[in-house]
């Protein structure tokens, strides 16, 4: 577990699955795949972030 890379917060709620290239934020319920979280953390465009 990890301190979420979207919001600030005290206890680490952020996970990443780096063989199924998967995050999940266990304090928001959002997750996704590494494709979708670059843009998300960089407010860049999905096709930026490839």
């Amino acid at each position: 577990m990890y301190l979420s890379l979207l919001r600030e917060e005290r206890t680490p709620s952020f996970s990443v699955s780096y063989d199924k290239n998967l995050w999940h934020d266990f304090g928001t319920g959002e997750g996704g795949s590494i494709i979708d979280l670059v843009p998300r953390m960089e407010g860049c465009a999905e096709g930026e972030a490839v």
